[in-house]
């Protein structure tokens, strides 16, 4: 069943109130009401206004909107006078008023959640149509950190949970109220402030749908995604909290990073000592100085659609001594100071390391052509090669060659070309145009 006083979103008055509140009256009528929508005017009201609609202990599913501009509610919520729905194992909420007590109201009222949905739009709202951005970041002042830090944990020991763009202040008090195994599994966006985000520190992304996430194979939950807007927190987030992080996925790089100079890697590496899982994204790297700082706890490597430098992977090998899997996903490469090269020939020159894995995607330009990728791995053990074809609708097979045959399919032009120098190799995953094909050495 679906109450509501209004039909759009962006309307700022209530127009069907005395409507609302008939059909609020009648449902006790509905003795087996298992699923009810309440959309409500907020008129600055807190969230707990929908609760004298919410006592039919029936409810299984809830879904709560509040439209128009969140005013804070002056008065404090008495939770005592609050009953709990126990039943109700799926909740969808929208338009949160920015105070405490709409989050305590919802963590004693839904206890028992299974599935839960925030649809914060109410941070960022749309006036009387004209569908203008406005500013009112400003009250998430009046979250404390430890509430907000509490309801965090909340959202999380649900089953599955989705919460985007939760804007905080005050983000490092947050963070101290939080357990440490929170900041376990991060995903960090560096982030330039848009013009409705004065106000706040960054914004907080949860995310549990059940499935595996990409980022770190083993982990069933996907990791907190930080979006850092404050350019101090830039600078300090990794000093504070490295130490907590195990498994790390960096999108785009800080913003007092000079381009291309890996000098944020420094940070990692010094601060991150228990850190195993590094996944970088969406940015160039030319340069990791191989006399600094090692890190002697990562053993996973990701670079996904990163623009690299191939002089990074020596250093790399220098610098990641225990690192014994590597991910290459659709990456492009450059010369030494910046300037993009073809793919057709790749060197990964890491002679200091041992890989049981390999994994590299490549995306090739005709998908339904045939196309050879060559393959020469350098090890303690020798020389070998291989061709990969990629056979468009044909399927995929990896023929190991020798040295003549090797260097007469080098001349084709279609040909790529990876030249792989490494203590060891176990095995190689090649990925391309959703195919996959393995090498086993």
């Amino acid at each position: 069943m679906q109450v509501a006083d209004q039909t759009y979103n962006h309307v700022s008055e209530s127009i069907y109130e005395q409507e609302y509140e008939a059909l609020a009256k009648r449902l006790n009528e509905f003795p087996k009401l298992k699923e009810l929508v309440l959309m409500k005017q907020s008129n600055g009201a807190s969230i707990d206004c929908f609760d004298h609609l919410l006592v039919k202990d029936t409810l299984e599913h809830v879904t709560l909107k509040l439209y128009g501009k969140p005013l804070l509610s002056v008065e404090s919520l008495d939770l005592s006078k609050v009953a709990p729905l126990p039943r109700v194992s799926d909740l969808i909420i929208s338009c949160l008023p920015a105070n405490d007590d709409s989050l305590l109201y919802i963590m004693y009222k839904f206890g028992a959640l299974k599935n839960i949905v925030f649809d914060l739009t109410g941070q960022i709202y749309k006036l009387e149509g004209n569908f203008i951005m406005h500013d009112i970041d400003e009250p998430s002042h009046f979250y404390s950190p430890p509430v907000v830090a509490k309801f965090l944990q909340y959202i999380m020991n649900i089953p599955f949970y989705r919460l985007d763009r939760f804007y905080i202040c005050n983000s490092l008090q947050v963070l101290d109220h939080m357990p440490t195994t929170t900041l376990e599994t991060l995903k960090i966006r560096y982030a330039e402030r848009e013009e409705y985000e004065l106000y706040a520190d960054m914004s907080i992304d949860l995310r549990c749908d059940g499935t595996t996430t990409k980022d770190f194979l083993t982990q069933p939950k996907s990791p907190v995604e930080f979006r850092i807007l404050n350019e101090e927190i830039h600078t300090c987030f990794i000093d504070l909290f490295g130490c907590h992080i195990k498994r790390l996925h960096l999108i785009e790089t800080p913003v007092f990073e000079p381009q291309g100079k890996g000098h944020y890697l420094d940070q990692i590496f010094l601060f991150c000592n228990k850190l195993e899982v590094l996944v970088l994204s969406s940015h160039a790297i030319q340069q990791c100085n191989p006399m600094f700082r090692r890190s002697r706890s990562i053993t996973q490597l990701s670079l996904r659609s990163m623009v690299i430098a191939n002089q990074i992977f020596p250093e790399l090998s220098v610098r990641l001594p225990l690192l014994s899997r590597l991910i290459l996903w659709n990456c492009s490469y450059s010369d030494y100071n910046g300037k993009p090269k073809k793919n057709r020939q790749v060197m990964i020159d890491m002679p200091y390391t041992s890989l049981t894995s390999l994994v590299i995607c490549y995306l090739f330009e005709y998908k339904e052509q045939r196309h050879d990728v060559l393959f020469k791995i350098c090890t303690l053990n020798g020389e070998k090669f291989f061709n990969v074809i990629i056979n468009g609708t044909n399927g995929n097979e990896a023929l190991e060659l020798d040295n003549i045959l090797y260097k007469s399919l080098l001349a084709a032009t279609l040909t790529v070309n990876y030249v792989i120098h490494a203590k060891s190799v176990d095995a190689i995953d090649f990925h391309a145009d959703d195919k996959k094909c393995t090498i086993q050495l």
